[in-house]
Parts: C-alpha cells; sequence; structure tokens
C-alpha cells in the first residue's frame, strides 16, 4: 500500500536532517531530544530519519524542545531536492534499509538486505542488479545453478536471473544496487 505524504518521502528525509542538525546544534543526543518532546526513542530516531509522517501534535513537541519553529520545517521539507543522499549507520533498520531515499530521480536502488537467521530468504531485484556480499554468506539460484556467495564476494546479474537468495550463516547482510526504470512512476516507500 502507497501512502501519499504531504511532502513525500524526500521531504519528511530533509525535515529530519533539519532536526537532527538543530538537535547537534543546542547539543543533546536523540534520547534527551525524545525525552523533552515526549516521544519514545524509537518514535524520534524514526522521525529524524525520515522514516515517519508525524502529527502536527508530534512536529509542535520536536520544535518547541529544540527551539525551532514549525515554518522551519515545513520551509525544510518544501527545499529543492538534494543532489545527495546520506544514511548514517544508525538509521538502518533490522532488515532492510534503502538507501537512495532522497533524490529526486535516483538512476538506481541501493539497499542493505539483512537475513538474521541462517536459511532466512529475500529476492534480491528483478532488474539488473550488482550485489556485494558484506557479512556472512548467502546461496542464490543463477538460472537453475546454486553458488555460494561469502563476505566480499560480489555478483552482477542480468534481469530476473537470480532466484531466492537464502542465507548460509546467521547475521547475513548484502549491500544490493539495482537498476531503476525512471521512465516509469516512482511509488513512494513506507
Amino acid at each position: 500500500m502507497t501512502r501519499n505524504h504531504l511532502f513525500g518521502q524526500a521531504g519528511l528525509a530533509r525535515i529530519g536532517r533539519h532536526i537532527r542538525k538543530a538537535r547537534e546544534a543546542v547539543g543533546m543526543s536523540q534520547n534527551e531530544a525524545a525525552l523533552a518532546a515526549g516521544l519514545s526513542g524509537r518514535t524520534y530516531r524514526d522521525l529524524e530519519a525520515g522514516r515517519t509522517n508525524p502529527s502536527l501534535a508530534t512536529m509542535a513537541a520536536v520544535v518547541s524542545a529544540l527551539g525551532l519553529r514549525l515554518d522551519d520545517l515545513v520551509e525544510a521539507a518544501k527545499a529543492e531536492p538534494t543532489e545527495c543522499d546520506f544514511t548514517p549507520a544508525d538509521e538502518t533498520a533490522a532488515n532492510e534499509t534503502l538507501l537512495t531515499r532522497t533524490l529526486a530521480e535516483p538512476r538506481m536502488h541501493a539497499r542493505i538486505v539483512r537475513l538474521d537467521g541462517e536459511g532466512d530468504t529475500t529476492r534480491v531485484a528483478d532488474a539488473a542488479s550488482f550485489t556485494f556480499v558484506l557479512d556472512g554468506s548467502v546461496a542464490v539460484d543463477l538460472d537453475g545453478e546454486a553458488v555460494t556467495l561469502r563476505q566480499g564476494d560480489t555478483l552482477h546479474a542480468q534481469p530476473l536471473v537470480t532466484g531466492e537468495w537464502r542465507a548460509r550463516a546467521a547475521q547475513t547482510r548484502l549491500l544490493v544496487v539495482s537498476a531503476l526504470d525512471n521512465s516509469a512512476p516512482r511509488q513512494e516507500q513506507r
């Protein structure tokens, strides 16, 4: 299900970056800012990471805690699209993290996929893709042939060549970069 946000995913990411800069300028940790705003630590971290569409009450609490104005956040959201995208390591999610979140027209889709348990499975991409094994080991079906990739191994595959990917070790992490067809409309990420 696609959610339509007032500012879209890129706007929410810009709001999050603006909040993070304001928090850092006043010398607060994320937990201190969350406490000052009356939010849970997770809710606050999701807000800074641009992973949530906050209510007006949440935004009012955050601007009050950080000495901002609500207009500052609206202007941040409406700012010109960025030409680069930055994802701090502490903002990576448990199973999958989209790394191209704020670019207006990305040419690739980059993400980190985590397979926590041996035997966990995923599909990497139906588009042309490049995969780098960051940690662990993964078995992949390549046109009917089983191949095992270990930490440091890479695979560059054409569309629909790979099938299911199965973790051969716990805590397997993959960096997956896939081609995008920018002629098709891009759906908002949840």
